[in-house]
């Protein structure tokens, strides 16, 4: 008899070409307007560097952030997730498909944990009191979106070239050796 352990793992159904392409143009659209938000806070956040209102600034730094980054990241991670799962890519069977998966979901998590929740600080500041936004809140609310900007760059250049070859069997996690 065997068990639940010892049976192969049942294989997910693959999608049609044409759910495929639905799924993947989803996919795009929400990557592509990631890209464009995280443009729009990057300029903001500079404008607020050099002396724009901050009463201003940072309440649409965080109505962006509320209002698109939070639902682009989620929609990118999720469609991304599910591609892997229902396309021959798999999640794990290429390093830079699990690469694009661990920065997508690490840079979902900042926007929802920290980057909205830190700019809504932020625009508090700076609405309850003018100009009370410290030098750091500034840096912050700059530097954050500059650095997503060059993860979101790289996974565009994995994407683009597929790097590498696929991993072994052994390497990817969660693998039993043969024998």
């Amino acid at each position: 008899m065997t068990t639940l352990a010892q049976q192969p793992p049942r294989s997910l159904p693959r999608l049609s070409p044409r759910s495929r392409k639905a799924l993947l143009t989803v996919h795009l659209a929400s990557a592509v307007g990631l890209i464009g938000v995280d443009l729009v806070l990057v300029s903001l956040g500079l404008a607020g560097w050099q002396g724009s209102d901050p009463e201003t600034i940072y309440p649409a730094m965080y109505l962006v952030a509320r209002g698109a980054l939070v639902p682009l990241a989620v929609l990118a991670l999720v469609t991304g997730v599910l591609q892997g799962l229902l396309s021959n890519y798999g999640l794990l069977r290429h390093w830079w498909v699990t690469a694009k998966l661990a920065i997508t979901l690490l840079l979902t998590v900042v926007a929802i944990a920290v980057v909205a929740p830190g700019l809504g600080r932020t625009a508090d500041a700076a609405i309850s009191t003018g100009d009370a936004v410290t030098t750091a809140q500034q840096a912050t609310s700059t530097l954050t979106p500059v650095l997503a900007g060059v993860l979101l760059l790289f996974m565009v250049v994995l994407g683009v070239f597929k790097p590498g070859r696929r991993r072994k069997p052994s390497d990817r996690p969660g693998s039993r050796p043969a024998g």
